[in-house]
């Protein structure tokens, strides 16, 4: 059984080479025991010179002299064009860009730390602020000496009625 003989994308470039006798007489050689020891090289370098060949049948055709010109005269353009990549400005942000991250990160963590605190802190005016309802009617807190006396009130129905009458009857008075 004969070895078989491992076609590698290289070699398979080497092919066309070969056809048009581009390569130098120890890879040209190389690439004939290839095509010995191998039926699928073998077929592709068949596979390839009749494409050759075919291609040979096809009419030839000159490129008109404005298209010579115009084909030279964009790769001049391309050749002129800077390459953005190697202006000093680029460079100078390249270098900048992993501090201008940091900053932004800074920035992003500062203004997640005042929304939170500035959301779910609170402050002396905060509490203020929810305590107005108790803060406006202090004065009439006030005059409640002691917790007994609200418990009474609230445990005993009559007490409170009195204390009503008592309270209308003052205010019809005046």
């Amino acid at each position: 059984m004969s070895k078989l003989v491992r076609i590698t994308p290289e070699i398979r470039s080497d092919f066309v080479a070969y056809l048009d006798g581009e390569l130098d007489e120890q890879s040209a050689e190389r690439i004939e025991s290839v095509i010995a020891q191998s039926n699928v090289a073998r077929n592709d370098v068949e596979l390839l010179a009749q494409t050759y060949e075919l291609l040979d049948v096809l009419p030839q055709y000159e490129a008109s002299a404005e298209f010579t010109e115009q084909t030279i005269a964009s790769v001049r353009l391309s050749e002129l064009k800077p390459d953005v990549r190697e202006a000093e400005w680029y460079r100078q942000l390249k270098q900048s860009l992993p501090l201008l991250a940091l900053m932004l990160a800074l920035i992003g963590i500062v203004a997640v730390c005042y929304l939170v605190t500035n959301r779910w802190v609170t402050t002396e005016a905060d509490r203020l602020v929810q305590d107005l309802p108790v803060i406006e009617q202090l004065d009439l807190y006030s005059e409640v000496e002691t917790i007994e006396f609200l418990e009474r009130m609230v445990n005993d129905g009559k007490l409170l009625e009195e204390m009503k009458s008592q309270a209308e009857d003052a205010g019809g008075r005046r």
